[in-house]
């Protein structure tokens, strides 16, 4: 089972905008309590927010560490069934 992390980036992992409720549904988080954390992500530069939309992404620092981090598991999983 993923952590609200993992889901977060997930949902947000395609650089897309994507409207707060329907981030907030797919972390089952009450509204209030996602905003709360919304803040969090904000202030640590982790998302952005369209005020006119109401709707956040992934900021792309975060994208491209995302990328990277599945660039090394591929190759950690590959070198592994190099030596199978």
């Amino acid at each position: 089972m993923p952590t609200k992390l993992e889901k977060l980036l997930e949902v947000l992992g395609d650089g897309a905008w994507h409207p707060v409720e329907e981030v907030a549904k797919a972390l089952k988080m009450p509204s209030e309590r996602f905003q709360q954390v919304m803040n969090f992500l904000l202030d640590a530069d982790v998302i952005q927010r369209n005020p006119a939309t109401n709707e956040v992404k992934l900021n792309q620092n975060w994208k491209t560490l995302m990328i990277a981090r599945e660039m090394r598991i591929w190759k950690i999983m590959r070198s592994q069934s190099e030596v199978r």
